[in-house]
């Protein structure tokens, strides 16, 4: 092994005498070695043995890294003797939470617990409250949701014990502020404190009878136990002399009080942190204690780590400029180590979350493998992590996410999960997810027959008894029936992992799962197996009951991975403290007021108006806060608080920027789902995009046309259209058939006038250029649409033509369906795809890599938005060749809309993308089933455009005037409006208006 040479700070730190030391140590400055060397250089200077030595610090793998550490310098230093004997117990290395659950459980009898308590998890725990919800009775309350009370009775509880506060003592303190208080609001907030700490003492009371602890229970007791029995606290100290407390600033006031009781002031005992690091107030972690740790254990030296050894020198100084936003930080700079590669920083804004999730996913592909060399780092995880997963996952990248949002929300085991409850009782929406999916697949107009029946539970059962139910749809649901009725019966006498083992044989899960997917499957009948409840029988109902309380809580219940399986790490960046990555992403750097990303602008804890909050006046440590007797007004507290909550997020976007040691991307999208307008870029993206000589913006785009709701379930409506509702309607009509009551529509447009949107699709713009009355019917007063064989080939030709262009990649070719049922893929047949795709291999384009797939746009044309996707991005014979591949019929003769498509995909290159006009050429490939491809390209120059743009912007102009006439021709036999539209009949039957 190498000889470790330490820096001056280093060695500073490490020889430090055996007094109290506080070492502020800077992001990537080595710390863990630091440590270590430190361990190791007061045991080879005689100083300490190594089983005098203690060393706590908050994870598992924190500490056997940290042990480990201690090892291999001691091995490097050639360390013997009667500290590393055989029986040496070496150093104890372990978790804060261990280290007090360890004195607990030594000492059962002196604090009266029985000797089989257990340790309760978080979903256990709300489980616990949840099934006492009823003996609560609430007079003052607001909000009696059930999940919501229960949810602020265990942060009342959770702050209690990380501030050592009785409930009695809070009970008294509310009594008061009722009586006294000067705003009505702060007493209201009290009298329903009040009311919340029944439901606090109702859960001491069940732990208590059925001798069970939570976390914070294991401090609680532990401080417990050193106050009432000091021989406890001094023996511990005669066995480890000395302490290395590691990510100190992550302490809470009882764990500090903890390590209080055990090493009076003048011990030699050593913390190490850094309070720009300091991001779990929400767990109750209190800054405070490495602000003032040369107060709690004084005489304290200090002394700082600053020369970063991850990042190069843009990053080290974006960090050293976040920090400087947080008024009270210690005192520090960090610096890049000489020599060090710079860190490549840049930023971009998107159109919306699909945009940006996309651009990642893209730039991902182009950093390439390995893969876990690369990180996506999201502040919030349901916000944003599903859609960043989808696009890396359309891309064929390899993804592994963190937390209970990896196994939980994986397709394949929210169906198992749907199946689950639709066993356990009345699951409208898992009935739903089941029948609208690829075994049953029941068509949207069957569901409405159901629907008008009666409620989807019962009528699902019905069959044969609903009217208008189509022949099909009858088969299927019947062999639905059957198969929840066997199920049904294995659910009343198997338990209920051997339930889920049947579910994924017998439904065809495991079949459709894929290698991934049948290992997140039997991730899923790990947690089964394992199931446990605390109160009743571990049956199939109270296991549903537990999957929801799991889904909403912070349990860490990882998606599975492959043993040593190269993938990039999707987390939130609270679960990325600690690790670092070549390539990180921070998306979402969005919103302003209170619709927020990052940062969250959520309320801080006020406990002058929320119920939930700890009062800060009767914590025993000082808050610097005025209270309900001192403040000169309730904004005056909010305005600190929302001070103090920014800070914090500064840290954690601190946090997040230094995880990366060659390359940070940072991002943000003006438009996600939720809120009815764009929220656009937040105060940290624009302080980024502002820091001009240390990161580079690479775009800036204008909002998106559409709410990414609304975005979202289009999109996920084209994923399903393999998925046929009803049968399509025959090519060539013999007859005119009678008008679909679904499709019941005014004979004049201009019967309902609405107003055209301000932003358009390309594709409703190809639509109004062909037929106004098309385009009137899909845009301004929109009426159902039917999939379509062609449609269902095109969205399984276009998925593997960008696999294709994924150069690592080969073709996925399906896996073979043995059970499937005759017409599984409906019109779509496995050859008729393979040999679309074929025609493509036989195209000019099947060898070159593309510069852009599926890329995204956003253009103004006129007085409004356009927004698309160009399929593919080519360079070749000289050009910039954007191609559409298009695997129907070319256009019929006198179709205005031929080139409106392509005409708009040029204009997104020059405006969107700042191409030359000159070097573009638009290219349709005409994909054949029996043959090679055949194109059609067209080359542009600058007079091209500026008539296209004209001409576009002229026929967009008259929107608000347009009478949306007809337009007959070719196009109308494929129009889903034929069927009410008078022109339209009449061309296609001969039919009178």
């Amino acid at each position: 092994m190498t000889a470790f040479v330490p820096s001056v700070e280093q060695a500073t730190a490490i020889a430090h005498p055996a007094t109290p030391l506080l070492i502020v140590a800077g992001a990537g400055t080595g710390k863990t070695t630091v440590m270590a060397e430190r361990i190791v250089h007061l045991i080879t200077t005689g100083q300490y043995t190594e089983d005098q030595i203690l060393g706590l610090t908050f994870t598992n793998k924190a500490a056997a890294s940290l042990k480990e550490r201690v090892r291999e310098r001691e091995a490097a230093t050639g360390l013997t003797g009667p500290s590393l004997d055989a029986t040496s117990p070496g150093v104890t290395v372990t978790t804060y939470h261990s280290f007090s659950a360890s004195l607990v459980a030594g000492h059962l009898v002196e604090l009266d617990l029985h000797p089989r308590t257990r340790l309760l998890s978080r979903a256990q725990a709300w489980q616990l409250l949840f099934g006492v919800f009823d003996e609560f009775r609430f007079e003052h309350r607001r909000v009696l949701e059930p999940s919501l009370v229960v949810d602020d009775g265990l942060l009342l509880a959770s702050r209690c014990a990380d501030y050592l506060v009785d409930l009695d003592a809070l009970v008294a303190d509310c009594d008061k502020v009722m009586r006294d208080a000067r705003w009505s609001r702060t007493k209201d907030a009290a009298r329903g404190r009040s009311e919340l700490c029944q439901v606090v003492a109702a859960y001491e009371r069940r732990k208590r009878e059925r001798h069970l602890i939570d976390y914070g229970d294991q401090i609680r007791m532990a401080v417990r136990l050193l106050q009432d029995h000091p021989e406890v606290a001094d023996a511990l100290r005669v066995e480890h002399p000395v302490a290395l407390l590691d990510e100190y600033q992550d302490t809470n006031y009882a764990q500090r009080v903890l390590l209080q009781a055990i090493y009076p002031p003048g011990s030699p005992i050593t913390a190490v942190g850094d309070d720009m690091q300091s991001i779990y107030a929400f767990r109750g972690a209190h800054r405070e204690n490495i602000l003032h740790f040369t107060e709690h254990f004084p005489p304290v030296a200090q002394t700082t780590l600053t020369v970063n050894r991850r990042s190069g020198a843009r990053l080290v100084a974006l960090a050293n400029r976040i920090q400087a936003n947080v008024a009270d930080a210690l005192d520090k700079e960090l610096q890049a180590k000489d020599g060090a590669e710079d860190t490549e920083i840049t930023c971009f804004l998107a159109a919306d979350d699909a945009e940006e999730a996309a651009t990642i996913a893209g730039q991902v592909k182009d950093v390439g493998p390995p893969w876990s060399e690369s990180a996506v780092l999201c502040r919030k995880r349901r916000q944003l992590i599903p859609v960043i997963v989808r696009a890396l996952e359309a891309l064929e990248i390899p993804v592994t996410v963190a937390g209970s949002s990896g196994l939980l929300d994986r397709p394949e085991v929210v169906d198992l999960v749907s199946w689950l409850e639709i066993l356990a009782g009345d699951a409208p929406v898992a009935l739903l997810r089941i029948l609208r999916g690829p075994r049953v697949r029941i068509g949207w107009r069957d569901l409405a027959a159901l629907a008008r029946h009666g409620d989807l539970v019962s009528a699902a059962g019905a069959g044969d008894g609903v009217p208008d139910l189509g022949a099909e749809a009858r088969i299927r649901l019947a062999a639905f029936g059957e198969q929840r009725a066997a199920l049904a019966a294995a659910a009343a006498r198997v338990p209920v992992v051997e339930l889920a083992e049947r579910i994924i044989e017998r439904t065809g899960l495991w079949l459709d799962a894929g290698p991934k997917g049948r290992e997140n499957l039997l991730r899923f009948l790990d947690l089964a197996e394992h199931f446990s409840p605390v109160d009743g029988d571990a049956d199939l109902r109270s296991f549903v009951e537990y999957l929801h309380l799991l889904d909403g809580s912070d349990e860490d219940v990882a998606e599975a991975t492959t043993s040593g399986q190269d993938a990039v790490a999707v987390m939130t960046v609270h679960q990325a403290k600690g690790l670092e990555f070549a390539t990180v992403w921070v998306p979402g750097l969005a919103g302003k007021g209170s619709s927020t990303i990052f940062p969250d602008n959520r309320s801080a804890e006020n406990a002058l108006t929320q119920t939930s909050a700890l009062p800060w006046w009767v914590r025993p440590d000082p808050s610097n806060l005025p209270t309900w007797k001192t403040a000169r007004s309730m904004t005056e507290v909010a305005d600190l608080l929302r001070q103090r909550n920014l800070e914090e997020e500064w840290r954690l976007f601190y946090v997040a920027c230094t995880r990366a040691e060659r390359r940070l991307t940072l991002s943000a999208a003006h438009w996600y789902p939720g809120p009815v307008t764009p929220q656009g870029p937040s105060s940290f993206y624009e302080f980024v995009a502002a820091q001009h000589d240390l990161v580079t913006e690479l775009f800036r785009h204008a909002p998106a046309a559409t709410d990414p709701a609304v975005a979202a379930m289009e999109r996920r409506r084209d994923d399903r259209l393999g998925a046929p509702s009803a049968p399509s309607p025959p090519t060539e009509p013999t007859a005119p058939p009678e008008p679909a009551v679904l499709f019941s529509a005014p004979d004049h447009p201009a019967a309902v006038p609405r107003p055209v949107p301000v932003a358009l699709s390309v594709t409703s713009l190809v639509s109004y250029a062909r037929c106004p009355r098309q385009f009137y019917w899909s845009i301004v007063r929109p009426l159902p649409r039917r999939p379509s064989a062609a449609a269902r080939i095109g969205v399984e030709v276009h998925r593997r033509i960008e696999l294709r262009a994924n150069r690592q990649l080969r073709l996925l070719e399906p896996e073979p369906e043995p059970s499937a049922a005759p017409g599984e893929w409906g019109d779509v047949s496995p050859s008729s795809a393979q040999a679309l795709e074929a025609s493509f291999m036989l195209s000019p384009f099947a060898e070159l890599d593309p510069d852009r797939v599926e890329a995204p746009f956003v253009l103004a044309v006129g007085s409004r938005l356009v927004r698309g996707r160009v399929d593919a991005v080519y360079r070749r014979d000289g050009k910039v060749e954007l191609v559409d591949f298009k695997t129907g019929r070319r256009p019929a003769a006198g179709d205005g809309g031929a080139t409106t498509q392509l005409d708009l995909y040029a204009l997104a290159a020059v405006q969107a993308w700042r191409e030359d006009p000159e070097s573009l050429r638009t290219t349709f490939c005409y994909l054949r089933a029996d043959g090679p491809a055949e194109l059609d390209s067209s080359d542009w120059n600058a007079a091209r455009l500026q008539r296209v743009t004209q001409q576009l912007e002229a026929s967009l102009s008259r929107l608000p005037d347009e009478d949306f006439a007809a337009v007959v021709g070719a196009w109308c036999q494929r129009c889903d409006f034929a069927e009410v539209c008078p022109a339209g009949r009449q061309s296609l039957f001969g039919a009178q208006p």
